[in-house]
């Protein structure tokens, strides 16, 4: 009994990594099409502002860009 629940979460939990990435994509897919519209569907600016909080791209430091 102890192995089928083991094994019955590590499916879980492959399931859910996989269902985490594939929300990933879509959600992206979406702002995407956010990001292109905002300036032509009315009010898809104001989403657009609300997402872009989430998608902000990390700023790398200078350094990891010097060749040594």
């Amino acid at each position: 009994m102890r192995q089928q629940v083991n094994e019955l979460h590590e499916t879980l939990q492959k399931t859910n990594m996989a269902l985490s990435g594939d929300l990933m994509s879509a959600t992206l897919d979406v702002y995407s099409a956010v990001k292109l519209n905002k300036d032509k569907v009315p009010g898809l600016n104001a989403t657009y502002e609300k997402m872009k909080v989430f998608f902000k791209k990390s700023k790398k430091s200078d350094s990891s860009n010097k060749i040594e």
